[in-house]
């Protein structure tokens, strides 16, 4: 999209440039004060499920609108939500095992799930691209975030029951104080 925008390498550095550098505000801001508001307030799920809440809203800009601005907004909160609150929050998941469990999966997801994810996405979108534009796959990602949502909030509903925090409620709803 950045290439059909413009020719123009120094414009395109430019736009790249910037997309890192909000990102990288935006991350700032959010482990600095976001994330811990988010877990006191939401919890553990409720947290983990604000980045596929992004990428669905994301997801359906896209297929309204699948123009650069779009791209270069989705980007910024996709990334900046993703290491700001997500990975922090993500981290939390692994209070509640030991070790050795630890350490046995987060080689598996880091190596299985992530670099096989990227390897897998970077295969099929352009097979995808081929036969669907750019606003139809998105509309075919958006009902994947749901899954992950609630995906996230179960995880989170597990961590709290796990760890005993008596302020967390049955269905995973934290009860702590604001």
């Amino acid at each position: 999209m950045v290439r059909g925008f413009t020719l123009d390498d120094t414009v395109r550095r430019t736009i790249f440039a910037n997309i890192d550098t909000l990102t990288t505000a935006l991350t700032f801001l959010l482990q600095l004060f976001g994330v811990s508001i988010f877990l006191r307030r939401g919890g553990v799920g409720l947290t983990l499920a604000i980045l596929p809440a992004i990428y669905f809203v994301g997801f359906l800009g896209f297929a309204v609108s699948p123009v650069l601005g779009s791209v270069v907004i989705f980007e910024i909160l996709r990334r900046g939500v993703g290491y700001g609150v997500a990975s922090p929050s993500r981290e939390l998941l692994f209070t509640v095992v030991s070790a050795e469990e630890k350490y046995k999966s987060k080689a598996c997801i880091d190596t299985l799930v992530y670099r096989g994810g990227d390897a897998a996405a970077a295969q099929l979108f352009p097979l995808l691209m081929e036969f669907l534009s750019v606003a139809r796959i998105a509309l075919l990602a958006a009902p994947l975030c749901l899954v992950w949502i609630a995906l996230a909030r179960i995880l989170g509903r597990d961590v709290s029951e796990l760890s005993g925090d008596p302020a967390v409620t049955a269905d995973g709803e934290s009860g702590h104080a604001p």
